[in-house]
């Protein structure tokens, strides 16, 4: 439901350099692979939405006063998702408040896949978390490089997409996706993919890419020492 939250994560975790010093010599083939997978897991793309006691004035906008935005879960395309996929289940709760919790199998995937509720939010007669379960992630292999440029070392690379299980639901043929309307289905297109520059990493394509559509594609990293650290962007 709160776009912000993970947007400022993303931000934050997108720009952040390499943990390994910097040294004279540019990082080796198998280091940069490294860095270039880290940074793609920072950005996958994820079905972000709610769980708890939730409601429509849930939000709280630098821990202050509650913010109405509206939200229902039967209008919440992220929620009606969820809900489709089996994730979650939503029951009504007093007025304007709802009840959104993870089912066996929302706990399953969420235990599976290490994935813990974030950015806890009390108050207003809320109790509520946010949880991401991710749809796709890109996957860097055959590293080439470095070569020098000016300042900087460049290293090409190629990459696909890990499709999740919730990800193949979201293809074209896909239980869920087939269950959407055509202006949800717009509407998740822009929900996934939430960033679009340097550091973002390649957009998913809604539908999601069946695997004869998933072919590896060419991307380019970067690396630039600053101070005693490389920095890197990534682009496809």
């Amino acid at each position: 439901m709160n776009k912000i939250w993970l947007l400022a994560v993303l931000i934050s975790l997108a720009a952040c350099s390499s943990k390994q010093p910097a040294t004279d010599a540019p990082p080796g083939k198998e280091a940069a692979l490294n860095e270039i997978n880290t940074r793609y897991v920072i950005l996958q793309r994820a079905l972000d939405f709610d769980i708890g006691r939730t409601g429509t004035d849930c939000y709280f906008p630098g821990n202050g006063q509650p913010f109405d935005i509206g939200y229902r879960p039967e209008t919440d395309l992220e929620t009606i998702v969820a809900v489709k996929a089996g994730l979650v289940e939503v029951k009504a709760a007093e007025k304007n408040r709802w009840d959104v919790t993870l089912t066996e199998k929302g706990k399953a995937v969420a235990n599976a896949g290490y994935l813990k509720p974030i950015h806890h939010r009390v108050g207003n007669g809320c109790d509520e978390y946010q949880i991401s379960f991710p749809l796709a992630m890109a996957r860097a292999f055959d590293v080439a490089g470095p070569k020098p440029e000016a300042d900087s070392y460049e290293y090409t690379y190629s990459w696909k997409w890990e499709i999740t299980e919730l990800g193949k639901t979201l293809r074209q043929d896909g239980e869920v996706f087939s269950k959407l309307t055509q202006s949800q289905r717009q509407q998740l297109q822009e929900l996934t993919n939430v960033r679009n520059d340097v550091n973002a990493g390649p957009l998913l394509s809604i539908p999601v890419p069946l695997d004869t559509d998933n072919r590896p594609r060419p991307g380019t990293a970067i690396f630039k020492k600053e101070r005693d650290r490389w920095v890197f962007n990534v682009r496809q």
